[in-house]
């Protein structure tokens, strides 16, 4: 490991961070540092690839290739490839810290080069040598051979290097695109008053400018044109890279011996696509607002005006609450002591899980990295390294702030809490399809146990409702989209495309949207996520379902270790049989979902 990066102690870092970014350039600070040692690190030197597992056509010269790979070889290459994890995360957090310029392209320079020797690496393995038998020594069913079927299960993801660059170069135009200001042009009748308009409002060029527009024009099909508009201000853009990328990710799919793009991001998410269709279908619901009349609505409802409340003393009601789960925190005293930055080590009965730093940030202050946040700095390895994640904090709630908190809070103890004992078991968790479930729970949880007021909240009841069918009907479009074999003749295939988003539309929204397919071009993260649109919805419903179903004052601790420690890496299906006390399978999870709270459950 590269022990320098970490000898000099990560507060200092951190709280450098803070206060030396504005500094002179001539002035040596973290980020210089850390982009200097990140540039030196060579993979080929640090990382001890055991020979069993090389191409007979490999880089490295290889005296004699042992016949297998023993259990102190995967030790050691893990622990090499820990130094490039813990580069490459602490790159991703700096990166969130800073929009100077010159520390951004020095950053970027350090991904890049973080990449170039990653993708080394890669080139070295032979995907079949990792899982076959004759290249192991371990028992069955072991971490180690769990974690060799990983990295081969990641080897088979790598895309050719010129394909890959293609795809990144078009996922750029897309994203390029949606940045772009767009006027859109609205028929006379459909202007607003001169009273409520003014020269930054007229152009519609963000978000912002559509609510607004929105919110004060009185005709509902001048809303409905204007926000129509909007989801398509980049159509005509981004259509040729967007349908590119498709035939790309399809042509990929298929070398891969899947029918499309759909098939296989499922292929590691265990389910198929009739069963992500069968849960969107369950969580469907016609709320009967389409969103072009959102704004409107919310409106005539009045405004609930809670008092602020103090952040440092939600913070401890909650470190309180969560002793129930035999969580501790305990504050370090710093050597510089201030206001403005704290530590505290998280503690799960007697194993220390990690830090948590807090950054208290003045809300006067305009600075655009000063907004309620968090983020990793370091994932837990059991036996390797302790977990870090950072929070930078006002010092006072709103209402809808405070779920906020609690939701940032759970996710640093989530991550911090994963007893993988190797960095992909915590990164990307064995399990794709309930990565994020122990985490939502946990919000959950806190939240019903500190009884925080957005739970009534009608305002937010109504915005909770519209993002759910939002998110139902996004996850539709995608699914829609990429199980398409072939985009290459979109004139035939948008007609079958408009029938099928347009049902979608108005089963969620009670509205009718006939072009619906023109839904494609508004989802930016499409073009990045594919399909997986779906998996925070998926993920908040079975955290909802956990929740409401099982007796949570009783078996908190026992969900807490299930779902978010997780020692034995179990599947999904294996956790929610634990809970339950029953075998389950999607079917039974279904049959829950769709009779929760009803009498035949």
């Amino acid at each position: 490991m590269l022990k320098s990066i970490f000898a000099v102690s990560i507060f200092c870092r951190l709280a450098c961070v803070f206060t030396l970014l504005a500094t002179a350039s001539a002035v040596a600070n973290p980020l210089s540092l850390f982009t200097e040692q990140c540039l030196q690190f060579h993979t080929q030197t640090s990382v001890p690839i055991p020979s069993a597992w090389l191409k007979k056509d490999g880089d490295q010269l290889v005296v004699k290739a042992s016949p297998e790979v023993h259990l102190q070889q995967i030790v050691d290459f893990e622990a090499g490839l820990l130094s490039l994890h813990n580069l490459n995360d602490l790159n991703n957090y700096y990166r969130s810290q800073t929009s100077a310029p010159e520390y951004q392209q020095a950053l970027l320079m350090c991904q890049v080069h973080l990449a170039d020797e990653l993708t080394w690496l890669a080139s070295q393995l032979d995907s079949n040598k990792l899982t076959s038998s004759a290249y192991q020594s371990l028992d069955t069913n072991t971490p180690y051979q769990v974690y060799s079927a990983k990295l081969a299960s990641l080897l088979n993801r790598q895309w050719p290097q010129n394909t890959k660059a293609l795809k990144h170069s078009l996922q750029a135009n897309i994203e390029h695109y949606f940045s772009k200001k767009y006027q859109l042009t609205l028929p006379d009748i459909c202007q607003l008053k001169e009273e409520a308009a003014d020269e930054h409002q007229a152009d519609f060029n963000t978000e912002q400018s559509i609510a607004f527009y929105l919110a004060h024009q009185q005709d509902e099909q001048c809303r409905k044109q204007a926000w129509i508009a909007y989801q398509i201000r980049a159509k005509d853009l981004i259509k040729p890279s967007l349908l590119k990328l498709h035939q790309l990710q399809t042509d990929f799919s298929k070398q891969r011996g899947y029918q499309n793009f759909t098939d296989y991001q499922l292929s590691f998410q265990g389910l198929t696509e009739n069963q992500v269709e069968i849960f969107l279908a369950s969580q469907t619901h016609n709320i009967n607002q389409a969103p072009w009349n959102l704004i409107t609505q919310l409106k005539k409802i009045p405004k609930s005006h809670q008092p602020k409340v103090s952040t440092a003393l939600l913070l401890q009601t909650a470190f309180q609450q969560l002793e129930q789960l035999d969580i501790h925190f305990e504050q370090i005293d710093l050597i510089n002591p201030s206001s403005k930055q704290q530590v505290y080590r998280i503690w799960h009965k007697q194993r220390l899980l990690g830090e948590l730093y807090l950054h208290w940030f003045d809300e006067a202050s305009s600075s655009p990295t000063d907004k309620l946040a968090g983020a990793l700095i370091k994932y837990p390895v059991l036996g390797h390294q302790f977990g870090q994640y950072s929070l930078q904090l006002p010092q006072e709630l709103t209402d809808t702030t405070q779920m906020r908190l609690l939701t940032l809070l759970s996710e640093s103890i989530s991550l911090l809490a994963k007893s993988g004992q190797f960095y992909y078991f915590n990164q990307q968790s064995v399990d794709s399809s309930s990565a994020e479930i122990g985490s939502l729970w946990l919000a959950k949880w806190l939240s019903r146990a500190l009884d925080k007021p957005q739970i009534h909240n009608p305002r937010l009841v109504l915005i909770k409702q519209y993002q759910q069918q939002h998110q139902v009907f996004k996850s539709k479009v995608a699914l829609y989209f990429y199980r398409q074999n072939n985009v290459t003749n979109w004139p035939w295939v948008q007609p079958m495309l408009d029938a099928q988003i347009s049902q979608a539309f108005q089963r969620s929204f009670g509205h009718d949207w006939p072009q619906a397919s023109d839904a494609i071009y508004s989802l930016q993260a499409i073009a990045n996520q594919g399909i997986n649109h779906y998996l925070l919805l998926w993920q908040q419903t079975l955290a909802e379902l956990i929740m409401n179903e099982v007796n949570n004052d009783s078996k908190a601790k026992e969900i807490f270790e299930l779902l978010v420690v997780n020692e034995h890496n179990q599947t999904l299906y294996d956790q929610l049989s634990a809970i339950y006390l029953q075998p389950m399978d999607f079917e039974k999870l279904i049959w829950r979902i769709n009779h929760a709270g009803s009498k035949q459950e």
